[in-house]
């Protein structure tokens, strides 16, 4: 979601260091400078830059239901210079040998209409995977979309990182199945509701405010506390860890419009307090982000979008595209480009041509308000043609309100039935036919370009028979499974073990290729077994009896073949 920054934050300022036994005070206070259009390469005000001293403490009492540390110290604060945060960007030859490997990417950000923001999405309580299948399936078959993005609020991962693991992947089978890659987002600065995220039921949206709830990761108050940045770094690294080599990952998306600092109310658009200071903590912590998930070295390329632009109803707001010296740095650290732009295609055009002098491929993260001329009718010609992949904002109306205006432009569209975001209502009809045949004139040749295939390898049989067996609980019960405990033994004839009908309607349905199935025979009469976590070669499943736990279910399988 982008907002410009006000004429009195569109520069970020920065004082020179000046040290008296450790403390800091300013000597000079001068606005950094902001990129010209004749400008190229780095900042030289970055020099200027005061790195917070930020030595992490470790007498914090973790929570005891994170995953363990890592064995190395990765929490030391150190001094780091620009080329240090630059070591391992992708180069040019390697950055485009992916890039034009790919299809012309075309999706959306995501969030489902049950969900007020992120946590609700997220959260055990309300996490809805019937949902979110629905509703990629309507933008796969209505729309041709293959991607999507979506961000993870890091309040969950310290409140449930276990659960929340199972969660992001029972999403990314979903998303798979549906033909989807995904941008993931982990850190997220659009707190508009002005509340720190808590896990949890959310509350209910305020009526008439376009994305009343929005919460942060880590949010505010984290972000100008450096001396809690050692929570987002273990975040951040578990994140990049756990699924850096996943294929079903595109690529990240590490922080989402940092030193974002409205808030929205019905009344109007607000900035939150220590806007400066929020600023300059956002920027560092973009900067170490960056570094934490390189070291982690993940399979994908990593973006953080550059976002500060003309927001023609905020008189006297920024003049220059992406010039803020937030968009400047990110988009020197991104291996890909990706930037929020909410305008005309005129400006869109010569935003492009400004910053195509970074020698990137480039992606449109957020884009789309119908009533700034930002259209699919004017924008995805001109995205399509340079193969800048396109991620509206919004998919369906729900408790985000986005179809809704932002609150300062709400008053000047005061009973416009023309919806700001989304595109499908909550029973899936299309809000206007023509934009959606736009969207699929451009969008359907590469809508199947990402198939289930590419993301379930026949070889890896134990993350098949995972997403199978989930599937296959809703068949256990009409089988007479017998659930057991693990180190049990357990009777289970024949006749109760799940017949190979069931479990290939249960890998159809889990979207896995059925015909790896091979019948090997049913066991002869009862068979004993004991729970042994797959505890035989990966790809052999014979006429033993076998079992797994599947989210605290024993299921006993028999007569299967991978």
């Amino acid at each position: 979601m982008l907002l410009s920054s006000s004429p009195s934050t569109s520069s970020l300022h920065i004082r020179r260091k000046s040290f008296d036994d450790g403390n800091f005070h300013s000597s000079s206070s001068e606005p950094m400078l902001a990129a010209s259009p004749s400008r190229r390469g780095r900042l030289s005000s970055f020099d200027e830059v005061v790195h917070l001293t930020n030595a992490y403490p470790h007498h914090h009492m973790r929570p005891s239901n994170l995953p363990p540390m890592p064995e190395k110290e990765t929490f030391k604060a150190e001094e780091k210079k620009n080329e240090e945060f630059d070591d391992a960007i992708w180069d040019k030859t390697r950055i485009w040998e992916w890039y034009n490997n790919l299809p012309w990417l075309a999706g959306m950000n995501y969030l489902p209409r049950t969900a007020v923001n992120f946590v609700e999405m997220w959260d055990e309580s309300s996490f809805d995977p019937d949902v979110i299948a629905q509703e990629l399936g309507w933008a796969s078959e209505k729309l041709g979309y293959n991607t999507l993005r979506t961000n993870i609020p890091m309040c969950l991962y310290e409140h449930d990182a276990e659960g929340l693991t199972k969660r992001i992947n029972k999403f990314l089978r979903i998303a798979a199945r549906n033909g989807f890659v995904v941008m993931l987002c982990p850190l997220d600065d659009c707190e508009f509701s002005g509340e720190q995220a808590q896990p949890g039921p959310q509350p209910e949206p305020i009526p008439g405010l376009h994305n009343s709830r929005a919460i942060g990761s880590p949010g505010r108050r984290i972000v100008l506390d450096p001396s809690h940045w050692y929570r987002v770094e273990e975040y951040v690294r578990y994140m990049v860890r756990t699924w850096g080599q996943d294929r079903r990952i595109l690529l990240w998306d590490l922080y989402n419009e940092p030193g974002n600092p409205w808030i929205f109310r019905t009344t109007g658009t607000e900035l939150c307090e220590n806007t400066e200071q929020f600023e300059k903590n956002a920027l560092l912590l973009m900067e170490k982000v960056f570094h934490w998930a390189r070291e982690e070295n993940p399979s994908q390329p990593l973006t953080t979008s550059a976002w500060h632009m003309p927001d023609p109803f905020f008189e006297g707001d920024v003049v220059v595209p992406l010039a803020h010296a937030i968009d400047q740095r990110a988009m020197e650290l991104s291996d890909v480009i990706s930037i929020h732009a909410y305008c005309d295609p005129t400006c869109l055009q010569t935003t492009l041509m400004e910053i195509s002098h970074f020698g990137k491929p480039m992606l449109l993260t957020e884009w789309m308000a119908r009533q700034v001329k930002s259209t699919y009718e004017t924008t995805l010609p001109t995205l399509k043609e340079l193969k800048v992949g396109a991620y509206q904002w919004g998919l369906v109306r729900g408790k985000t309100q986005t179809h809704l205006p932002w609150p300062h432009v709400a008053k000047n569209y005061e009973g416009d039935p023309m919806w700001w975001h989304d595109i499908l209502d909550a029973d899936g009809s299309v809000h206007c036919e023509k934009e959606a045949e736009v969207i699929r004139s451009f969008a359907y040749p590469q809508s199947k370009a990402f198939s289930s295939d590419m993301f379930m390898d026949p070889e890896d049989s134990m993350l098949n028979l995972e997403a199978a067996l989930e599937a296959a609980v809703q068949h256990a019960e009409h089988e007479g499974m017998v659930p057991i405990n693990e180190g049990e033994e357990a009777v289970v004839p024949s006749v109760c073990s799940i017949s190979m009908a069931a479990i290939s309607s249960a890998m159809s349905h889990a979207g896995l290729d059925n015909t790896m199935l091979q019948q090997s025979g049913e066991p002869d009469g009862p068979s004993h077994s004991r729970h042994n976590s797959f505890g035989v070669p990966p790809n052999t499943f014979g006429s033993h009896m076998r079992t797994k736990s599947v989210e605290g279910l024993d299921l006993a399988l028999g007569g299967i073949e991978f």
